[in-house]
C-alpha cells in the first residue's frame, strides 16, 4: 500500500494583520506615556483610542513646536568665555608726522592730547575683544538661539588684564529676542593666570604697535603675571538664578554635584 502524502494545510494570513503589526503602524510614534491599559482611567483609555483609530495621532510624525520644546530643558547652554584679541587704536599716516619722537611720548598720554588716541604704555591699558571659547552644545537650538556677543551683558566694561587677581563673582543677565521672549542666564567670573608665553606675545604686539605705527620708543618692562578675566555661564528659560548660581560654581571649584 502506498502511503498516502498528507497535505498541510496552509493558513490564510489575514490582510489586516496581528494585533501586534497593527500597532506597529497605529502605534509608531507613540510615546510610552501617552499609551492607556486596563488598568489606566475610563476617560485616558478612551482619548488613547480615539487618538489611535480615529485620529490617527501616532501613525506619522507628530509636528512640534519648537519653543515649546525648549521650555522643557532645564538649561540651553554651557558657555565658556575668555579675553580674545587685544584692541588697539588705528593711527593715521598724517598724524605720524606731526609731532617728534619725545612730543609724542607726553601728547600721547596727555588728557589735553586731542590730535592722536590714547596709546597704551603698558599692557594693564589694553583693551581687549571677548570670545566663547567653548560651547555645549555646539549648535543652537532652533527654537532658542543664542544671542549675538552674550558676553557684553556678562561683561559690559571694557574688558582689561591686570596684575592682581581680582574677585570671584557671580553675574546675572537676562536676555530679551526680537518677538519678546526672555532667555536667563548665571555667569561665574574668575580671573585666569595668564602664561609668560601669553604676555611675552601681547608685548611684543603692543612694542610693534608702538614702533611701526606710532613711531614710539618700545617698552622694555613687563609685569611677571598678569590675569584675565574669564566666565562659565549657564543660558535658560526659567529664571532660576538662586539654583544656577549655586551651580555653577560646581565647573569652577570642582566639588561633587
Amino acid at each position: 500500500k502506498k502511503k498516502k502524502k498528507k497535505k498541510k494545510k496552509k493558513k490564510k494570513k489575514s490582510s489586516y494583520g496581528g494585533n501586534g503589526e497593527v500597532n506597529s503602524i497605529l502605534q509608531k510614534y507613540c510615546f510610552p506615556y501617552e499609551c492607556a491599559n486596563s488598568e489606566s482611567p475610563y476617560n485616558e483609555r478612551m482619548q488613547f483610542i480615539t487618538n489611535k483609530y480615529v485620529n490617527r495621532l501616532f501613525a506619522s510624525p507628530r509636528t512640534q513646536n519648537k519653543k515649546e520644546e525648549a521650555f522643557k530643558r532645564l538649561a540651553h547652554y554651557f558657555l565658556v568665555i575668555s579675553h580674545k584679541d587685544m584692541i588697539l587704536p588705528e593711527i593715521k599716516e598724517n598724524e605720524k608726522e606731526k609731532e617728534n619722537d619725545k612730543d609724542k611720548e607726553k601728547a600721547a598720554h596727555s588728557k589735553s592730547a586731542t590730535n592722536l588716541p590714547f596709546i597704551p604704555n603698558a599692557l594693564t591699558d589694553v583693551h581687549f575683544d571677548l570670545q566663547i571659547r567653548d560651547r555645549y552644545p555646539s549648535q543652537d537650538y532652533p527654537g532658542c538661539p543664542l544671542a549675538a556677543r552674550v558676553y557684553d551683558f556678562i561683561f559690559p566694561e571694557p574688558t582689561k588684564v591686570r596684575k592682581e587677581e581680582g574677585k570671584t563673582e557671580v553675574r546675572g543677565l537676562v536676555l530679551t529676542d526680537a518677538d519678546g521672549t526672555k532667555q536667563y542666564g548665571s555667569a561665574l567670573v574668575f580671573w585666569e593666570r595668564l602664561s609668560p608665553v601669553d604676555i611675552i606675545t601681547m608685548s611684543e604686539k603692543i612694542n610693534e604697535f608702538r614702533v611701526k605705527k606710532c613711531n614710539l620708543r618700545p617698552l622694555t618692562e613687563w609685569p611677571d603675571q598678569l590675569y584675565a578675566p574669564m566666565a562659565i555661564a549657564v543660558i535658560s528659560h526659567w529664571p532660576f538664578f538662586s539654583f544656577i548660581s549655586h551651580f555653577t560654581p560646581f565647573f569652577f571649584f570642582g566639588w561633587p554635584i
